[in-house]
């Protein structure tokens, strides 16, 4: 299985955890535009997956609003949390839109050394509280901090890193 999501899932599915561990085929959560309210429900998204090279894309994560909780860990290939597909247009279109996670609080990003970015657009998390990023030596930017929002900085408590994170 290369996706759990595909453009045909449907969406009278109410997952609220997403635990993903020890598939040796996934590329990425979902692929292609998922239909809308997609994995709506969804408060707490956790992945160990060797193979997996995105986490979700930007469509899927549109439709997150309940999301709380975001774990990734020993995924070695992965590069980007939140990625666009391959198509340039829309590509352009993410990099210039905001990701909006009104709900999330932990971010754990853990032993994923092909890590470049979480998200190349401005990402707003105004609960976000937790932040923990080990093991991840190609990431040099957190979105989170793109445009400094107050209510990130009233809701973090605090970040944890190694010096190469």
């Amino acid at each position: 299985m290369e996706w759990i999501i595909t453009p045909e899932w449907r969406t009278s599915v109410k997952l609220e955890w997403l635990n993903i561990e020890g598939s040796r085929k996934l590329i990425s959560i979902s692929k292609g535009v998922p239909p809308e309210g997609t994995l709506a429900n969804l408060e707490v998204l956790r992945s160990y997956c060797n193979s997996m090279r995105n986490s979700l894309s930007f469509e899927l994560v549109q439709n997150l609003k309940d999301l709380q909780e975001i774990v990734i860990e020993n995924c070695r290939r992965v590069e980007t949390i939140i990625a666009a597909t391959e198509d340039i247009d829309q590509i352009n279109e993410v990099n210039s839109a905001e990701v909006i996670l009104p709900k999330l609080q932990k971010l754990l990003l853990r032993s994923l050394p092909a890590l470049r970015t979480i998200c190349s657009s401005v990402t707003i998390c105004d609960s976000l509280s937790f932040i923990e990023v080990v093991k991840c030596p190609e990431l040099k930017v957190l979105p989170f901090f793109m445009e400094i929002r107050q209510q990130l900085v009233d809701s973090l408590k605090e970040i944890k890193g190694n010096r190469n994170w």
